[in-house]
């Protein structure tokens, strides 16, 4: 295969470097888009619904609460259950846009670790929010509170 050249570059190493351009520009973009308001994360009163769900065995939850985080930004919410009677852990992520105001976040599906399930009865739920502006982190804060499990 033959590839013209330009003042001795190849057409792939011309094309190499206006992609490098490009993409510090856009890097540069995404900078000066972040450096805005810090978005701050505030659990609510009760910090989790009163229940949650458990299913498929006892390997499967879903559990939630309300928050409130600065208009525009994003959450991330990193989730780890616990219940002493059983043994089981469970961890899942939850990631949202803040609305500005008492929000709802709902955590499906997080999976059991290991082999111990879940049962039906009290567990405890330690959630740990991030506050994002692009992709930077301007909050994080964390909170636990007691969860009724329920069949589901």
């Amino acid at each position: 295969m033959h590839l013209s050249t330009r003042q001795g570059r190849s057409k792939w190493a011309t094309g190499l470097a206006l992609a490098g351009v490009l993409l510090l520009v856009a890097g540069v973009s995404a900078v000066a888009l972040t450096t805005g308001e810090p978005v701050k994360i505030k659990p609510l009163p009760s910090g989790f619904d009163a229940t949650g769900k458990v299913s498929t065995g006892g390997r499967v939850l879903t559990v939630g609460g309300p928050l409130a985080c600065t208009t525009g930004g994003s959450i991330r919410i990193y989730v780890t259950v616990t219940q002493r009677k059983s043994g089981a852990l469970a961890r899942g992520t939850w990631r949202g846009t803040c609305s500005g105001s008492g929000q709802e976040w709902l955590l499906k599906k997080a999976r059991a670790r290991g082999r111990a399930r879940f049962r039906p009865g009290q567990t405890e739920a330690c959630p740990a929010g991030v506050g994002l502006n692009g992709r930077l982190a301007t909050d994080a804060t964390q909170w636990c509170g007691s969860v009724l499990l329920l069949r589901g």
